[in-house]
């Protein structure tokens, strides 16, 4: 791909993930006006994109989760040692 299609491609995403969810197919349609390869590539940016938050959700998720249970078990601790004295 050459530095001029590179730069179509980055534009559309871009702006692609300006517009709501529901409004992208439609844009992503008329912003490639017919071209299937320039399509095809911002779609699977977008897709990549979408993975990506969904990936970096579920980990902070995960650590929001951890992070609650490990602070409930000091307290759970400090309380049981707290009653032994």
């Amino acid at each position: 791909m050459n530095a001029e299609s590179w730069q179509q491609v980055e534009k559309i995403f871009h702006e692609t993930l300006e517009r709501e969810p529901h409004e992208r197919a439609s844009f992503l349609v008329q912003s490639c006006a017919g071209d299937a390869s320039l399509l095809s590539e911002v779609e699977a940016l977008v897709r990549g994109h979408a993975t990506v938050l969904e990936t970096m959700f579920n980990r902070t998720t995960e650590l929001i989760v951890w992070t609650e249970t490990v602070q409930a078990q000091r307290i759970e601790r400090k309380l049981k040692d707290a009653s032994l004295h």
